[in-house]
Protein backbone atom coordinates (compact mmCIF):
# COMPACT_ATOMS: atom_id res chain seq x y z
CA UNK A 1 0.00 0.00 0.00
CA UNK A 2 1.22 3.12 -0.85
CA UNK A 3 -0.24 6.58 0.13
CA UNK A 4 2.68 8.46 -0.28
CA UNK A 5 0.17 10.62 -3.30
CA UNK A 6 -1.07 12.27 -0.44
CA UNK A 7 -4.17 14.64 0.68
CA UNK A 8 -6.61 15.39 -2.23
CA UNK A 9 -5.31 12.85 -4.60
CA UNK A 10 -6.64 12.06 -8.04
CA UNK A 11 -7.38 9.36 -10.24
CA UNK A 12 -7.17 8.55 -13.43
CA UNK A 13 -7.81 5.03 -16.10
CA UNK A 14 -4.58 5.33 -18.03
CA UNK A 15 -6.12 3.22 -20.74
CA UNK A 16 -2.50 3.13 -22.58
CA UNK A 17 -1.26 1.10 -19.87
CA UNK A 18 -4.03 -0.36 -18.42
CA UNK A 19 -3.12 0.81 -15.13
CA UNK A 20 -4.94 3.45 -12.68
CA UNK A 21 -2.85 6.86 -12.55
CA UNK A 22 -2.90 8.65 -8.71
CA UNK A 23 -1.41 12.23 -8.45
CA UNK A 24 -0.86 13.83 -5.70
CA UNK A 25 -2.04 18.02 -6.47
CA UNK A 26 -0.06 19.03 -3.08
CA UNK A 27 2.87 16.77 -3.18
CA UNK A 28 3.28 16.68 -6.68
CA UNK A 29 4.14 12.71 -6.36
CA UNK A 30 2.67 10.12 -9.01
CA UNK A 31 1.61 6.90 -8.72
CA UNK A 32 0.58 3.74 -10.92
CA UNK A 33 -1.64 0.88 -9.96
CA UNK A 34 -3.03 -2.10 -10.44
CA UNK A 35 -5.50 -2.76 -8.39
CA UNK A 36 -6.93 0.01 -5.65
CA UNK A 37 -8.90 -0.82 -2.65
CA UNK A 38 -10.83 1.61 -1.05
CA UNK A 39 -11.28 0.47 2.47
CA UNK A 40 -12.49 2.79 5.25
CA UNK A 41 -13.52 2.00 9.06
CA UNK A 42 -16.81 3.63 9.61
CA UNK A 43 -16.74 6.53 12.55
CA UNK A 44 -17.95 6.03 15.31
CA UNK A 45 -20.54 8.43 16.91
CA UNK A 46 -22.07 7.39 20.12
CA UNK A 47 -24.98 9.88 19.84
CA UNK A 48 -25.87 8.36 16.16
CA UNK A 49 -25.27 5.06 16.76
CA UNK A 50 -27.77 2.48 15.47
CA UNK A 51 -28.10 0.55 18.45
CA UNK A 52 -30.09 2.36 21.22
CA UNK A 53 -27.52 1.97 23.95
CA UNK A 54 -25.02 4.31 23.58
CA UNK A 55 -27.21 7.29 22.95
CA UNK A 56 -29.32 5.87 25.77
CA UNK A 57 -26.20 6.51 27.93
CA UNK A 58 -25.38 10.04 26.63
CA UNK A 59 -29.43 11.00 27.59
CA UNK A 60 -29.20 9.74 31.20
CA UNK A 61 -25.79 11.80 31.71
CA UNK A 62 -23.99 8.16 32.18
CA UNK A 63 -21.73 8.68 29.64
CA UNK A 64 -20.43 12.21 27.64
CA UNK A 65 -18.24 12.25 24.11
CA UNK A 66 -14.77 13.55 24.28
CA UNK A 67 -14.04 16.83 23.15
CA UNK A 68 -10.65 18.42 21.96
CA UNK A 69 -10.81 22.21 22.73
CA UNK A 70 -10.29 24.23 19.24
CA UNK A 71 -8.00 27.02 20.15
CA UNK A 72 -9.61 30.26 18.35
CA UNK A 73 -11.75 27.59 16.60
CA UNK A 74 -14.68 25.26 17.15
CA UNK A 75 -13.90 22.16 19.01
CA UNK A 76 -13.28 18.48 17.84
CA UNK A 77 -15.56 16.21 18.95
CA UNK A 78 -15.31 12.96 16.85
CA UNK A 79 -18.02 10.74 18.19
CA UNK A 80 -16.43 8.36 21.28
CA UNK A 81 -16.59 8.86 24.84
CA UNK A 82 -14.59 10.58 26.94
CA UNK A 83 -12.67 8.03 29.27
CA UNK A 84 -10.30 8.10 32.08
CA UNK A 85 -6.97 6.39 31.16
CA UNK A 86 -8.47 3.09 33.04
CA UNK A 87 -11.20 2.99 29.92
CA UNK A 88 -13.68 4.41 32.75
CA UNK A 89 -16.08 6.56 31.23
CA UNK A 90 -16.70 10.46 32.61
CA UNK A 91 -20.19 11.33 33.58
CA UNK A 92 -22.14 14.53 31.92
CA UNK A 93 -21.32 15.73 35.67
CA UNK A 94 -17.19 14.99 35.55
CA UNK A 95 -17.41 12.49 37.92
CA UNK A 96 -16.26 8.92 36.71
CA UNK A 97 -18.60 5.90 36.39
CA UNK A 98 -16.16 3.36 37.43
CA UNK A 99 -18.45 0.48 37.37
CA UNK A 100 -18.29 0.70 33.35
CA UNK A 101 -15.40 0.19 30.91
CA UNK A 102 -15.02 0.90 27.00
CA UNK A 103 -12.74 0.01 24.65
CA UNK A 104 -12.27 0.02 20.82
CA UNK A 105 -14.77 2.34 18.89
CA UNK A 106 -16.27 4.20 21.73
CA UNK A 107 -12.59 5.01 23.12
CA UNK A 108 -11.78 6.87 19.54
CA UNK A 109 -10.57 10.34 19.93
CA UNK A 110 -9.22 10.00 24.07
CA UNK A 111 -7.30 6.78 22.79
CA UNK A 112 -6.02 5.65 19.51
CA UNK A 113 -6.87 1.94 18.54
CA UNK A 114 -5.42 0.21 15.53
CA UNK A 115 -5.05 -3.19 13.99
CA UNK A 116 -1.60 -2.96 13.44
CA UNK A 117 -0.69 -2.70 17.18
CA UNK A 118 -0.86 -6.57 16.86
CA UNK A 119 1.69 -8.06 14.95
CA UNK A 120 3.47 -9.90 17.02
CA UNK A 121 6.62 -8.95 19.53
CA UNK A 122 6.05 -5.61 19.26
CA UNK A 123 5.20 -3.31 22.22
CA UNK A 124 2.91 -0.89 21.41
CA UNK A 125 0.71 1.63 23.19
CA UNK A 126 -2.56 0.02 21.91
CA UNK A 127 -1.65 -3.24 23.53
CA UNK A 128 -0.77 -1.58 26.88
CA UNK A 129 -3.87 0.42 26.78
CA UNK A 130 -5.74 -3.26 26.33
CA UNK A 131 -3.41 -4.33 29.51
CA UNK A 132 -4.47 -1.87 31.47
CA UNK A 133 -8.48 -2.74 30.72
CA UNK A 134 -7.78 -6.04 31.17
CA UNK A 135 -5.96 -5.13 34.55
CA UNK A 136 -8.70 -3.05 35.37
CA UNK A 137 -11.80 -5.11 34.36
CA UNK A 138 -10.35 -8.77 35.81
CA UNK A 139 -9.91 -10.29 39.09
CA UNK A 140 -5.94 -10.97 38.98
CA UNK A 141 -4.42 -13.96 40.80
CA UNK A 142 -1.91 -14.15 43.03
CA UNK A 143 -0.22 -16.82 44.89
CA UNK A 144 -0.38 -16.71 48.97
CA UNK A 145 2.76 -17.20 50.86
CA UNK A 146 1.43 -20.57 51.71
CA UNK A 147 1.95 -21.22 47.71
CA UNK A 148 -1.88 -21.50 47.39
CA UNK A 149 -3.87 -19.28 44.44
CA UNK A 150 -5.88 -16.76 45.26
CA UNK A 151 -8.36 -14.56 43.48
CA UNK A 152 -7.92 -10.57 44.47
CA UNK A 153 -9.33 -7.56 42.84
CA UNK A 154 -7.06 -5.16 42.33
CA UNK A 155 -8.34 -1.82 43.14
CA UNK A 156 -7.14 1.78 41.39
CA UNK A 157 -7.10 4.16 43.67
CA UNK A 158 -7.78 6.76 41.56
Amino acid sequence: MDISVGPGARLECDEERGRFRVDGPITGAERFADVLVDARVHGFDAERDVMPVYPNLLRRGIVRKWTNPGVGEADFVPGGLDLTPEFHPVRADGSVESRITFLGPPSEGVMYHQIGALRPNKDHHVIRDILCWIHAFMPQEHESPAGEKTKELERNPA
